[in-house]
C-alpha cells in the first residue's frame, strides 16, 4: 500500500462543446489523506477471487465508441472485455460494488503471515515493506 496525502484541489470546469456548459463550475475540494494498492489488480486476482468465493459480477462494462459516446455494452465484461487480455494485465469492466466485494476478500486473508508474504514477492520470505513492492498485489 501507498500513503496518499490528503490535500486540496480545484475541481471542475464549465465546458461547453455545443450542447449546454458542463461539468462546472470550478470547486474547492478537500481529500483525506487514504492508502492505495501500489500494483493494479491483474485479471488473474479478480479471477482467483470469484473463483474462491463465488462472486458473480453484474458484468457490467461501460466502453467508448465514436458513434454513441460513453454506453454500457451487454455483451462486454471482465472476462471478456472486447480485446485480448492475459492474466497479469489489469482487470477492467468492474464495477464499484466488484471493487468492493474483492477488497472485502483481500482484506480477508491472512496476509500477514510469512507465506502469503513470500507469496506475494514471488521470492523468499522478506519484511513486508519489501516484498509489497515486489510484484503481486494480492497474495497467491
Amino acid at each position: 500500500m501507498v500513503a496518499v496525502p490528503g490535500g486540496t484541489f480545484a475541481m471542475g470546469a464549465t465546458v461547453d462543446r455545443g450542447y449546454g456548459p458542463i461539468d462546472g463550475p470550478t470547486r474547492q475540494v478537500t481529500v483525506a489523506p487514504f492508502h492505495l494498492a501500489a500494483h493494479e489488480v491483474t485479471l488473474d486476482a479478480f479471477r482467483r477471487f470469484t473463483e474462491e468465493t463465488g462472486y458473480v459480477s453484474a458484468g457490467k462494462c461501460n466502453v467508448y465508441t465514436d458513434d454513441t459516446s460513453w454506453h454500457i455494452d451487454p455483451d462486454r465484461n471482465w472476462q471478456t472485455p472486447g480485446f485480448a487480455q492475459a492474466a497479469d494485465h489489469p482487470v477492467v469492466c468492474v464495477s464499484w460494488r466488484d471493487t468492493q466485494a474483492f477488497i472485502g476478500w483481500l482484506n480477508a486473508r491472512p496476509a500477514g503471515n510469512t507465506a502469503c508474504r513470500a507469496k506475494r514477492s514471488g521470492n523468499t520470505p522478506r519484511p513486508w515493506p519489501i516484498s509489497a513492492t515486489r510484484g503481486a498485489a494480492v497474495p497467491a
